[in-house]
């Protein structure tokens, strides 16, 4: 075998071997890369420049923005108000609350971008509140967890970021667009597999709220829901970048949960900042190692090889 076929074998390898024994996506990415560069010859410092160089984006200033953004929705209380929303909207219908689930991610996602958000926002009060209202655990769970993929497809999606980080500079805002269609697909497969569900084994209906009760949660609603507007409009009418609509995204919402909600408070500031450095920490180390792992990818001329074999195919 040549220096580059075992120089692919130990990249793959040892990142599949750390994996499998559960060690961390970020440090199994750092680890094999410095592996492989040791045994190449390389410059260990050569990876340590790769891993800082794959931060130095502005594309990626957008991440902790949306990052903030979802935790800030999560503590203020707009999370809920769009619960209550979706509930008005679809709650009456057989199976409601299943659905309500789904809607209230479509929207959710469409603001911060972020399954693990979805699910720790939405998830932390409708699972047991499904269960409450006579769904089994496990479909509460299921559903919650399904219609959390909605952050991934829905923009702002902090995925369609990184993708466009790791692919050399795509145009976010392209990528953005070509989310919606498949997003709403999914919202509207979900909605229907529930509702079947619902005649197959007699979920329960919602409440019916009155004119005036709906009217108002739907007006309270609003006000959140507008952040949407500002980070998807602004990017498609040439207003400004992601990065920018998504600074704008958290001053917004600021100030919605302090004066209009009036629901922030220091405590919850704290709360915010320390959850967003901890989920931030997670996301630059695996855009750093990633970086390094894809550089020796592109040295030992990986894709051009996978290429080769598909196009021999």
């Amino acid at each position: 075998m040549s220096e580059q076929e075992i120089g692919i074998l130990l990249l793959l390898g040892t990142f599949t071997g750390l994996m499998v024994i559960r060690i961390p996506v970020a440090f199994a990415l750092g680890l094999s890369s410095s592996i492989t560069a040791f045994y190449l010859g390389l410059p260990l410092m050569m990876i340590g420049q790769r891993m800082i160089n794959g931060l130095f984006s502005f594309t990626f200033l957008a991440v902790p923005f949306f990052i903030l953004v979802g935790n800030i929705m999560t503590e203020g209380g707009i999370s809920d108000r769009l619960v209550k929303f979706s509930d008005v909207l679809v709650g009456r219908f057989r199976g409601g609350l299943a659905q309500g689930n789904v809607l209230a991610s479509t929207f959710f996602g469409g603001i911060s971008g972020s399954s693990v958000a979805d699910v720790a926002s939405i998830g932390s009060f409708l699972i047991p509140g499904m269960k409450n209202r006579g769904y089994p655990a496990e479909y509460s769970v299921a559903v919650t967890v399904t219609s959390s993929v909605q952050g991934v497809l829905i923009p702002p999606s902090q995925n369609m970021i990184y993708f466009a980080l790791a692919a050399g500079g795509l145009p976010i805002s392209s990528l953005f667009i070509a989310g919606y269609i498949p997003g709403l697909i999914l919202s509207g497969s979900l909605m229907l597999l529930c509702w079947i569900m619902a005649i197959r084994h007699n979920h329960p209906r919602g409440e019916r709220y009155r004119l005036k009760d709906a009217v108002g949660i739907l007006t309270r609603a609003s006000v959140g829901l507008f952040t949407i507007v500002i980070i998807i409009g602004g990017i498609i009418f040439g207003i400004f970048t992601a990065t920018e609509s998504a600074a704008i995204a958290v001053a917004y919402a600021l100030l919605v949960t302090t004066f209009i909600y009036r629901s922030m408070d220091g405590a919850k500031a704290r709360k915010i900042m320390s959850g967003t450095l901890e989920t931030l920490a997670m996301v630059v180390a695996i855009i750093m190692t990633s970086s390094a792992f894809g550089f020796l990818l592109s040295y030992l001329q990986v894709p051009s090889a996978l290429a080769d074999f598909i196009l021999g195919v």
